[in-house]
């Protein structure tokens, strides 16, 4: 089984900090660009589903180019199979959850910051895909408190926008240990625009 995991694409960002060279290309690097190529290396690679960690949309008023790009894309990998869930970060609150309603074969997973889990099978093997979604731009608790997340038979991932070991953050703050509490097998992260380690073994971290 493969599973495709991608963080913070902000549709409707414009490029930024370009080096002189590429600026009159501007258009070659862009959030839009960068998703058409996670796509099709989904394809290519024939994984099972496409997880986005939050901020898929860099904001509400980008509600018509999210559209067209998230709504062009995902029919692109449903008709090789490929399923498609993601969960909202605090840029994507709102907008995100209209999207899903409109984008059928799209799948917002935790909505309204209620945890959530949905089961991708492939030659025997089952993976259950956990997820919480921002209920509105700023949370300051740790979603992981107090929920209730029962570890189940085979694969258990875990998809959270949130921001590691900073307990004074508005958003969404989490601990290393509450992440290691959950026995997880792998837990990937949206937020900070930088990847994480990432180990093989059991990867916790962010995506970038």
């Amino acid at each position: 089984m493969r599973i495709l995991a991608v963080g913070d694409i902000h549709l409707g960002a414009r490029p930024s900090r370009l080096p002189s060279e590429f600026r009159d290309r501007s258009g070659q690097y862009g959030p839009s660009q960068a998703w058409r190529r996670t796509v099709e290396t989904a394809i290519d690679r024939r994984v099972q589903a496409v997880v986005l960690a939050g901020d898929v949309v860099d904001n509400d008023d980008d509600f018509f180019e999210g559209y067209r790009e998230l709504s062009r894309e995902v029919e692109r990998l449903r008709s090789h199979g490929i399923r498609v869930f993601g969960v909202a970060g605090n840029h994507d609150v709102l907008v995100l959850p209209r999207l899903a309603a409109e984008v059928p074969d799209f799948r917002l997973l935790g909505a309204g910051g209620q945890w959530e889990c949905l089961q991708v099978e492939h030659s025997g093997q089952t993976a259950h895909i956990w997820g919480w979604s921002f209920p509105e731009a700023k949370v300051t608790s740790s979603p992981l408190r107090g929920a209730n997340l029962d570890r189940r038979s085979g694969v258990n991932i875990g998809f959270l926008h949130c921001d590691l070991d900073q307990s004074g953050s508005p958003y969404a703050p989490v601990a290393s240990g509450e992440l290691e509490a959950t026995d997880f097998d792998a837990w990937f992260l949206g937020h900070i625009h930088k990847p994480g380690t990432l180990t093989a073994d059991r990867p916790f971290g962010y995506l970038g």
